[in-house]
Formats: C-alpha cells, structure tokens, sequence
C-alpha cells in the first residue's frame, strides 16, 4: 500500500504470478502410489486429473452425471451446467465404482477439506 501527500491510501496491486503445476512425471507417480495405496483415492485423484474439475464439482457429481464418455458438471462455477469429456479408462472405473449406487447419489460423499487432504497426501 502506498500513501499519497494528501494522506489518502492507495492500493498497489501485486503483479499476477502464473500457477504452480507439476511436471507429467511426477503427477504419474503420485497417481501410481494411490493405485498401490489406495483405490478410492486414486480414482478421486485420476478424476480431478484428467478432467479439470474443481474439488466442489467434484464433491456434488452424481451417478446421474456419468456418461460413457462424458460428465455433467452441473451449476458449476457461475452456476452453469457444462459437459466435460472422459476418456475411456476412467469411465470405465468411474461406472465400476458406481455399479451399486442409486442414480441421485453421490459419487465420492467427501468435504471439500477432505478431498484437499487426500491431494496433500499423496504429493507427499
């Protein structure tokens, strides 16, 4: 912040930093240790992965919003539906592992707060 001669406070802004990401190679191993580790949390993990969405859309996705090759992402961010595509390995996982659920059920019935432990857990 910075103050003017006449006394009043202007804002400064901070310069945008780009995002911190991983490189593919590590990403595949942290994938690989929760496929050893643990299967529910390597599904969540692949999920977010390779189809970009966010832990809330994650945690409000139902059996419903399973197509074979797709997700619906419904009242996302702005409160839009949108349609994101799934490739074929984790439909497949995605269907196995909601075989047994009702269609209004939730897929993975976590807080937000877990599902951030579970991606802090296994970057470990």
């Amino acid at each position: 912040m910075v103050e003017s001669e006449t006394g009043n406070k202007k804002h400064v802004r901070k310069p945008k930093l780009l995002p911190k990401y991983l490189e593919k190679t590590k990403i595949d191993e942290i994938l690989e240790r929760a496929r050893n580790d643990n299967k529910k949390n390597y599904l969540i993990l692949l999920t977010l992965w390779r189809t970009g969405i966010r832990n809330s859309e994650l945690i409000n996705l139902k059996k419903r919003d399973i197509k074979v090759d797709e997700l619906t992402i419904r009242q996302g961010k702005g409160h839009k539906d949108r349609i994101v595509p799934l490739d074929n390995h984790l439909s497949d996982l995605l269907q196995y592992h909601t075989a047994k659920l009702p269609l209004d059920d939730v897929v993975f019935p976590l807080t937000s707060a877990q599902i951030t432990w579970v991606c802090q857990l296994k970057h470990l």
